[in-house]
């Protein structure tokens, strides 16, 4: 199964879970993508299927870098940058865009929002 993705350099290796059901499937970023505005990562018709994703298009992941090939980042290193922090009862939600494989593209991302009004932080996991 594969992935596009700007976010990873080709050859990557992804674990990537859909938040709303728990489903995972590991995928090979093959492809430059994505090509619809404000996604960072398309996934193939397979990968999506195996997901849960094919009839709503689109839902919130999580994506962890298994291996990455020689010059990307380093294993485990991504940046997000945080918008906002929001609690209901006894849960905390964060608003986070990302993720960025390096804090140059995070700090871009940053500076943007910065300009349209928001507080951002940069966050690493």
């Amino acid at each position: 199964m594969t992935a596009a993705s700007t976010l990873f350099p080709l050859g990557t290796l992804l674990r990537v879970t859909n938040l709303y059901n728990g489903r995972s499937v590991n995928v090979a970023v093959n492809d430059h993508g994505p090509y619809v505005k404000g996604r960072g990562l398309d996934l193939s018709h397979q990968a999506a299927l195996k997901l849960g994703m094919l009839g709503p298009g689109t839902a919130p992941v999580r994506m962890e870098v298994l291996s990455s090939p020689p010059g990307g980042p380093a294993l485990g290193q991504r940046y997000f940058v945080q918008v906002g922090s929001f609690a209901s009862g006894d849960r905390r939600y964060r608003v986070r865009l990302g993720a960025y494989s390096n804090r140059q593209q995070a700090e871009l991302c940053a500076r943007s929002l910065a300009r349209l009004g928001y507080d951002t932080e940069i966050v690493t996991e």
